[in-house]
């Protein structure tokens, strides 16, 4: 498969018919405001089946609205296939709307009772999503049709973020991302990782009231989660590796729906969420963003708690006591921030804790003895898991207990740029190491050697 992708320079001319030579063509991407390519679309590259996406800043003299695989991006927006057809101009289009609003005041006025006045507002997405149900649209879903508001609120999600190209006149259980209760027949998830989409996440989205599932990660969205999201019921939030803001919704606090939250890799500031007021949350990951302030202790009365990845912020101040009432946490990754003070000895033993990572902080005091008993209750249900103990980079001092050479399933330990001093635990010197060949055995081991000499283990790396 062949990819071009030149999007975001600043480019210009006419686009060559030849891009139709090259073979098994799939992707071609040339948005970005300062490209400046000027029409027309050749009619070769509109026929180059291959092709699954194109994307363009569209004009009205450059529109690669003649290929399925075409993205318009930017503040264009190309004329709907069926309006092209009528080769009608721009006000005849605007009686033609107007004509047939007045014959579908009734769907009108649903739509209207969602996105209020937005949807008179030709550069609103609740406009176009409006106008695409009212004139393109041939499934034609009556006012009393309850998924009448699920097909407009999708068709403002794809105007808004880009992928407009995901509508058709099939049911909206069938198109791109959508997915459906079998029974209901109403909207409950939403998967569109990955799918190129800009823009911002529209307030009608609140609007799918059965909504459980919300996945636009890997896109380049920006603006906020709307506070909507409150409105459904939303189990998964997952919005990584975007360019979405604060605040974060406060709507979603006292949710007892929502398990999953992933808003890491985006540009969120100031204090993190009020986690605790989500109680049923497993799984949190806002790591690369730039909160900054404290740990918060209520975060120790989540007991299902599975998963903390907050690495790469601005956290500061202590880990919390409270915290090694976390019976279920699994992963705690606090790595790259500026927390200080002592590790609570307690909680280096938690019984399913697999991964300990405070690496880059300033840290002090010692490893506690329990880290023995790290991730102990794996074992008791018959289960084997990889042990990681990051603690690289801090302010740590004294031996290394001979305990964590007792700690089953150790794979990776990471002790380097502290203050250790003494011997190697002959504990440790004695595991079993990853060339033996099992995938459970010790793996690396980094140590300031001048202080701590590890090479007795071939897992040793000196640095």
């Amino acid at each position: 498969d062949k990819v071009i992708r030149l999007d975001n320079n600043r480019l210009s001319g006419e686009l060559p018919a030849e891009l139709s030579d090259i073979k098994d063509l799939v992707e071609v991407s040339l948005h970005g405001p300062e490209n400046q390519f000027v029409g027309p679309m050749p009619q070769a590259i509109c026929d180059v089946v291959s092709l699954t996406v194109f994307s363009l800043d569209c004009s009205a003299t450059l529109d690669c609205s003649c290929t399925a695989a075409c993205q318009c991006l930017g503040d264009y927006t190309p004329p709907d296939a069926d309006d092209a057809a009528d080769n009608t101009n721009a006000d005849d289009q605007d009686k033609d709307v107007t004509m047939t609003v007045e014959e579908d005041s009734g769907v009108m006025s649903v739509l209207e009772s969602i996105s209020g006045e937005a949807v008179e507002r030709d550069s609103s997405s609740a406009f176009k999503a409006a106008r695409w149900i009212v004139l393109s649209d041939q499934l034609k879903r009556a006012e009393d049709d309850p998924r009448l508001v699920q097909r407009y609120c999708l068709a403002t999600l794809f105007y808004s973020t880009g992928v407009h190209r995901f509508l058709n006149d099939d049911d909206e259980c069938t198109w791109n991302g959508v997915i459906c209760d079998e029974n209901t027949l109403m909207v409950v998830g939403i998967n569109l990782q990955g799918q190129n989409l800009e823009g911002a996440i529209p307030a009608e989205i609140g609007y799918l009231r059965y909504l459980k599932s919300l996945d636009l990660s890997d896109n380049k969205l920006g603006g906020i989660i709307p506070t909507s999201l409150g409105q459904t019921q939303i189990e998964e939030i997952v919005l990584s590796n975007n360019s979405l803001r604060s605040p974060f919704p406060e709507t979603l606090y006292n949710k007892n729906s929502i398990q999953q939250i992933r808003i890491d890799r985006n540009l969120f500031t100031g204090s993190q969420p009020k986690w605790a007021l989500m109680p049923n949350l497993t799984h949190i990951s806002a790591f690369n963003n730039k909160f900054d302030g404290p740990l918060d202790p209520e975060l120790g009365s989540l007991a299902d708690l599975q998963v903390y990845l907050v690495s790469s912020n601005q956290i500061s101040g202590t880990i919390p006591e409270e915290y090694t009432d976390l019976d279920n946490l699994e992963k705690f990754e606090v790595a790259e921030n500026m927390l200080s003070g002592e590790i609570p000895s307690a909680f280096f033993g938690l019984p399913r804790l697999t991964s300990l990572s405070v690496a880059n902080n300033n840290l002090s005091g010692k490893i506690g003895r329990q880290v023995r008993n790290m991730g102990s209750e794996w074992s008791k249900e018959g289960e084997r898991k990889r042990k990681y103990v990051q603690l690289d980079n801090n302010n740590l001092e004294g031996r290394i207990p001979d305990d964590l050479g007792e700690l089953e399933d150790l794979y990776l330990v990471s002790l380097h740029g502290n203050s250790f001093q003494g011997e190697m635990p002959e504990a440790i010197c004695e595991l079993e190491v990853a060339s033996s060949g099992s995938s459970f055995a010790l793996h690396k081991f980094t140590s300031d050697c001048d202080n701590v000499d590890c090479s007795c283990t071939e897992a040793c790396q000196c640095l």
